[in-house]
């Protein structure tokens, strides 16, 4: 089942099954609800407007997330991405997909994840081929972008990472960014062939250009 969910910066995400059935585009929702402040004299937030097809997401008079107790609310909706160890990799290295992954972080109306798994791939590769300044850099990095969420691999996350595994052969850390990208409704941003298989079975992904793994990782 697609739900909305709240990211740690305050962020509305709508999974992509949710706004492809409500008619929602980044443009649309930006209308209404992006960078919006709105005040209540009782110092209680206003109740999402029933007039919009979403709405029901969230129970009825109930405060929105990133709601200061003066009564200020200011509330953002963004596109959801999830990049793995590929994209950033990609980007890193300055590959075929680095400029398509670099116009995807500067989207105004876009949040990015990306799975802690993920960051340790990224991690290990660099430490591999560039020694630990580089890699310790990259993960400081990635966890220090103000529009990138890391989400950290939890109990039941590992448990439907495995089920991914088992079922399709992924690697371990593909599998973590299959598993939440799927949970979270994300667009998974790669140019790795390995995740082709699981598109037919909902998995939304953006290709990025080139064939071969960037930084030379087999």
């Amino acid at each position: 089942m697609a739900t909305a969910t709240l990211s740690q910066k305050g962020q509305i995400v709508i999974p992509a099954a949710i706004r492809t059935r409500a008619g929602l585009t980044a443009a649309t929702v930006s209308k209404w609800s992006t960078e919006t402040v709105a005040r209540s004299s009782s110092g209680v937030c206003p109740a999402i407007p029933s007039s919009h097809s979403w709405a029901p997401m969230v129970e009825e008079n109930r405060c929105w997330p990133h709601c200061s107790t003066n009564g200020v609310l200011k509330t953002t909706v963004a596109e959801a991405y999830f990049l793995d160890a590929y994209a950033v990799l990609a980007l890193l290295g300055g590959e075929p997909g680095a400029e398509a992954t670099a116009r995807f972080l500067e989207q105004p109306h876009a949040h990015f994840f990306i799975s802690a798994i993920n960051v340790g791939e990224v991690y290990y590769i660099l430490l591999r081929l560039r020694g630990e300044a580089a890699a310790a850099a990259a993960e400081a990095a990635l966890y220090a972008h103000p529009k990138l969420e890391v989400v950290a691999a939890d109990r039941d996350r590992i448990r439907r990472a495995g089920e991914i595994k088992a079922e399709s052969g992924l690697s371990f850390a593909n599998a973590f960014a299959a598993a939440l990208s799927l949970e979270l409704g994300a667009i998974l941003v790669t140019g790795d062939p390995e995740f082709r298989q699981l598109e037919a079975r909902g998995l939304l992904v953006h290709w990025l250009p080139g064939t071969s793994h960037p930084l030379g990782r087999s």
